[in-house]
């Protein structure tokens, strides 16, 4: 009788589940950020190129905006990364993985050989969407419990930037996290690497994203208009002498006639702007052999008048008018 209850004791245990048991069952520890990360992309790779892939490292770090702009490959694919439509980071491809990626969703296979350096198109990028699709959507399943899975919860591939200096117009000036996947394609030398950037902090991102990217693009648009317009060519003219002139003069001038500047005046030059605007003084000399001016100061606006004030030198310069009756007159301006 003892033994039929002892091993009737033994089978009820072994029946029950080891979370029945009464005692602690020992858990599995989660797995490392580096596991996570190659499993994602290998998983990735077979579901959405059917590339056989092996991940031969991984680079976790984390860096500034600044940092991360200044270490992306120029020659690469650069794709958004976004979350609830706001561009919250970034992946990008090099050439040789971007090449992997078209061959395998075209011909199917790979080349031997490594590709010819070319520039990244369109095509390219919409290529490469599947596979960084699946790239998050692995590390989310992969790392499920884990500060993985909540660093990469709820983004998906956006659009393609065209090149690094447009990732300060669109992301948060936040510290990034940037992992680096160097990969082996599996045919004889050929490897690339994909890099996933993403807010450390994904929780503060996720409060004010919408925020932070908007004052983020106006402060760029705002900059970006200054720089357009200060960069626009401006157009001055040195002023000596203003006199005015009947037109039937003006009509009877030829290639070679003095015309004398009665007045005129080389401490007193006026700088002025297309439509008459006269926007300085300055005083006319030699600078290393050649004609120069010496800025002088602003012409004050009278704007009572809506006018410039004139210096009383040049307003003293105008000769004596001849004008016929009936003949309209007109200005005329040496300008250097």
């Amino acid at each position: 009788m003892t033994e039929d209850r002892d091993s009737r004791s033994v089978l009820h245990r072994m029946a029950r589940g080891p979370g029945e048991q009464g005692e602690m069952s020992p858990q599995t520890p989660p797995p490392s950020s580096s596991r996570i990360l190659r499993v994602g992309m290998e998983k990735a790779a077979g579901s959405a190129l059917a590339l056989p892939l092996s991940v031969t490292g991984v680079s976790d770090e984390e860096l500034s905006l600044d940092a991360l702009i200044e270490g992306l490959d120029e020659d690469g694919l650069i794709l958004g990364i976004e979350e609830g439509g706001v561009v919250v980071g970034i992946a990008t491809l090099d050439l040789d993985f971007i090449s992997a990626a078209v061959e395998m969703q075209t011909i199917g296979r790979l080349h031997n050989a490594k590709p010819a350096k070319r520039p990244v198109t369109n095509t390219d990028a919409a290529l490469a969407r599947p596979l960084v699709a699946a790239l998050l959507a692995n590390l989310a399943v992969v790392g499920a419990g884990t500060p993985v899975a909540d660093w990469v919860a709820g983004c998906q591939p956006a659009g393609r930037l065209p090149a690094a200096r447009a990732i300060s117009l669109v992301l948060a000036d936040v510290d990034y996290r940037i992992c680096r996947l160097p990969c082996d394609l599996g045919v004889a030398d050929r490897q690339g690497e994909v890099v996933l950037a993403l807010p450390v902090r994904r929780g503060m991102i996720h409060h004010d994203v919408s925020a932070l990217v908007e004052e983020r693009q106006s402060v760029g648009w705002a900059d970006s208009f200054t720089t357009a317009v200060l960069s626009a060519p401006a157009q001055l003219d040195a002023v000596i002498y203003r006199a005015r002139v009947p037109l039937y003069r003006l009509e009877a001038l030829q290639v070679g006639q003095v015309l004398p500047l009665a007045g005129a005046d080389a401490a007193h030059v006026q700088i002025v702007a297309p439509g008459g605007l006269s926007v300085g003084a300055a005083r006319l000399g030699q600078a290393a052999g050649m004609r120069a001016i010496r800025l002088e100061g602003r012409v004050q606006l009278a704007l009572d008048e809506g006018v410039l004030t004139p210096r009383p030198a040049i307003a003293a310069a105008e000769p004596e008018k001849e004008q016929p009756p009936g003949d309209p007159g007109a200005k005329l301006a040496a300008t250097g």
